[in-house]
């Protein structure tokens, strides 16, 4: 509605941008008012209105100053509702708008919002939300029209193992040894949208490596890799990695897995004769049978004949060495544990091996 005054009733054409749009009979007092309807709705943007006086003469008035409106009858986007777990609820509308939130009650959610020019909004919910609740919310814009409701649901459960893990990668044997523990790669997978809080290492004793956030990666499937960790400071033992995970709605959840560390090499096993048959102790016997003491359980043990050029695996606790004259250092055995460390080598020293009877 346009109001305005006129000369005692006249006749008061109103123009928008320079087409009229209709007539107001202006009263005993000159006061005058044009309400806008259907019939001549205005074009949305900026209408500059004038307005001219007709007397019962006939005379017309020069235009009257003009006054600018700016025409919007266009309703805002609805709102984007950012993931969220109830303490803070973030978004984008139209910079300007004003935001409300409301509960499937129509309850309001804390205070309604004024959206910021690069279109960010942000409450805090005068009562704490629960995981599943329901958020409403509307843009109003400066001109009073209103947007669409748009809809997001609380998320308060924290990421878990069933959409998120961390491995070490050890092998597939459950073990990291010596050789393994300078250079060691870690790969998982997190959830939709989620990101890495933290990755850290850990043994029985309390100590920790954290892995850097640059040598973590996470590709856009939400696969996860780490570049080589040295985890030989830490002590031997079951290892523990923790990894952290804040999901899209700010819950933060750990999940882990475990590797034992194991740096230590096995003691060195001695090989003897079996028996020295004939003079005890000169190192000729004809029972080909060589013995293999200290050997760790569940370890692998070889022997080689050549002095270390070529190595043969070894079952039980003795082997059978063939016929012939072996130096000192010839004869060697080693045996490596079940993370992979292997032993320095036990001589057999110098021996002879005749199984021929004399002629």
């Amino acid at each position: 509605t346009l109001t305005g005054t006129a000369e005692a009733n006249a006749t008061v054409a109103i123009l928008a941008n320079g087409t009229q749009i209709g007539t107001a009979d202006a009263d005993d007092d000159g006061n005058w008012s044009f309400t806008i309807g259907d019939a001549n709705a205005l074009p949305d943007g900026e209408v500059n209105f004038t307005a001219t006086a007709t007397d019962a003469a006939g005379n017309v008035s020069p235009a009257s100053p003009s006054f600018t409106l700016n025409v919007d009858t266009v309703d805002p986007m609805a709102p984007a509702i950012d993931p969220t777990n109830g303490d803070i609820i973030t978004g984008t509308a139209e910079p300007g708008s004003t935001v409300t939130l409301t509960d499937d009650a129509g309850n309001a959610i804390g205070d309604p919002a004024l959206v910021d020019g690069d279109g960010n909004w942000s409450v805090t919910p005068s009562d704490p939300l629960a995981d599943g609740d329901t958020i409403n919310a509307t843009a109003t814009d400066a001109a009073g029209n209103t947007s669409d409701p748009a809809t997001a649901i609380v998320d308060t459960a924290a990421p878990n193992a069933g959409d998120n893990d961390i491995e070490i990668n050890d092998g597939g044997d459950g073990f990291l040894n010596a050789d393994e523990a300078g250079n060691v790669t870690l790969s998982g997978s997190l959830e939709s949208d989620a990101t890495v809080s933290s990755l850290i290492i850990s043994d029985a004793s309390g100590n920790t490596v954290t892995v850097d956030p640059a040598d973590i990666t996470v590709d856009a499937d939400g696969n996860l890799t780490t570049n080589g960790v040295d985890l030989s400071g830490l002590t031997d033992g079951e290892l523990t990695a923790t990894l952290s995970v804040t999901d899209a709605a700010g819950n933060t959840g750990t999940v882990t897995d475990t590797s034992t560390l194991d740096s230590v090499a096995p003691e060195v096993p001695t090989p003897t004769l079996a028996v020295d048959t004939a003079t005890d102790g000169d190192g000729i016997t004809r029972d080909p049978m060589i013995s293999v003491d200290g050997l760790e359980g569940e370890a692998t043990w070889e022997y080689s004949t050549d002095g270390g050029d070529s190595w043969t695996p070894g079952t039980g606790t003795a082997f059978e060495l063939p016929e012939g004259d072996y130096a000192a250092g010839a004869v060697q055995v080693r045996q490596t544990d079940a993370a992979g460390n292997t032993s320095g080598v036990g001589n057999l020293g110098a021996v002879t091996i005749d199984v021929t009877d004399p002629v």
